[in-house]
C-alpha cells in the first residue's frame, strides 16, 4: 500500500500519521516487525521518522487469509476504476453481490475473486446494491482502505447518483424526500416510509431518518427519468421514498408492480464521487447505463 504525503500530513511522524489512519496496535506491530514493513522513498524507516511533502510511504500490508470459501467465477467483469487501494466494478442486474444458499456459482464476489486469482484477496465490498439493481460497486483491497472509505460513508462524503424511471410527472422538478424509514416487522423484508418522529430505530414504530435528493431529467407520457442521490443509506431507501412520494419506480415488484417495459426495478447506480482518502484527489466512478434501462427509456420517449 503506497501513500503520497501531502502538505497537510507533512511534519507528522509516521506514528502520528498512523493515529490519523486509526490503525490498530496489532497491525502497527506487524508492520514494524516486517523487514520492509514501513519504507519511505524505498528506505526502511521507524515510526519516529518525520514525513515530508512528496514522500512516498509504503506499508507492506498483506492479508494472511483470503476469501477462499468464495468459488471463483470467470464470467466477464467490467472494471470501472482501480488503483492499489480500491477497485470499482459494474454489478449487472440480477447478479447477487454475495454467495447465498440459493445462489453459489456466479456472484459479484466470485467474479472479483477470479479477477484476483492467485492472490490472498479478501472481498471487502464498501457499497451495496439490491440484487436487481445495477451499477457501480466499490471494493477495498486492504483493511486500511476499507476503514478509511467506511469513514467517508459515515460522514456522508461519498456522493451516490442513481438513475431511475418513475411513474407519473413530478410537480416539483427537483427537491428532497425526507421521511423516516422503518421495518414494519422483523419478519418482513419490506420497508415503509413514515413522517419524521422521535425516538428513532429501523425496527421501532418511529423508523430511522432517511433523506433523498432528486432531480427530474426528462418526462413524457406519464413517466419521468429521475436522478436520485441518497444522503443517508437505508435499505431500499430510494425505492421506498419514490413510492411514498407518489412516483414508484417501474418494474419494482416489491413496492410497485411488474412492467412490460423492464423485468426488474428500473434503478441504476450510475455515479460515485468521493475524495480519495490517500491521494486526496476527487474520484468519479461512472457505470454505463445497461441495455434494459436504455430500452425502457427509448420506448417511453425519455432518451
Amino acid at each position: 500500500m503506497e501513500i503520497r504525503i501531502d502538505k497537510k500530513t507533512a511534519g507528522l511522524s509516521i506514528k502520528e500519521y498512523f493515529v490519523t489512519l486509526h490503525l490498530s496496535s496489532r497491525l502497527i506491530t506487524k508492520l514494524k516487525n516486517r523487514a520492509r514493513g514501513i519504507t519511505v522513498n524505498g528506505e526502511k524507516k521507524t515510526v519516529r521518522y518525520l514525513l515530508h511533502e512528496g514522500d512516498l510511504l509504503k506499508l507492506e500490508i498483506e492479508d494472511q487469509a483470503s476469501s477462499k470459501t468464495i468459488k471463483p467465477s470467470f464470467a466477464p467483469l467490467n472494471v470501472l476504476f482501480e488503483d492499489e487501494h480500491y477497485i470499482a466494478v459494474e454489478k449487472e442486474p440480477f447478479l447477487p453481490i454475495h454467495p447465498s444458499r440459493n445462489h453459489v456459482d456466479d456472484t459479484l464476489a466470485s467474479r472479483v475473486m477470479a479477477y484476483f486469482e492467485g492472490q490472498n484477496f479478501v472481498f471487502r465490498v464498501l457499497t451495496r446494491l439490491d440484487r436487481d439493481t445495477s451499477g457501480a460497486v466499490i471494493i477495498a483491497k486492504n483493511p486500511i482502505a476499507a476503514a478509511e472509505f467506511s469513514r467517508l460513508l459515515t460522514k456522508r462524503e461519498v456522493k451516490k447518483e442513481y438513475l431511475a424511471i418513475c411513474e407519473g410527472i413530478f410537480d416539483e422538478k427537483r427537491g428532497e424526500i425526507d421521511f423516516n424509514i422503518r421495518r414494519p416487522s422483523p419478519f418482513n423484508i419490506m420497508r415503509e416510509a413514515i413522517e419524521k418522529c422521535e425516538p428513532q430505530g429501523e425496527n421501532t414504530p418511529f423508523g430511522t431518518d432517511a433523506l433523498s435528493v432528486y432531480r427530474v431529467l426528462k418526462e413524457n407520457g406519464g413517466h419521468s427519468l429521475v436522478s436520485f442521490s441518497p444522503v443517508t443509506g437505508r435499505t431500499h431507501q430510494l425505492r421506498v421514498h419514490a413510492l411514498k412520494f407518489g412516483h414508484p419506480i417501474i418494474g419494482d415488484t416489491l413496492y410497485n408492480k411488474e412492467s412490460d417495459l423492464i423485468s426488474r426495478q428500473a434503478l441504476h447506480a450510475e455515479r460515485l464521487t468521493f475524495i480519495h482518502p490517500f491521494t486526496k484527489k476527487e474520484v468519479t466512478v461512472i457505470c454505463p447505463i445497461p441495455a434494459d434501462i436504455k430500452n425502457a427509456t427509448s420506448r417511453l420517449g425519455l432518451n
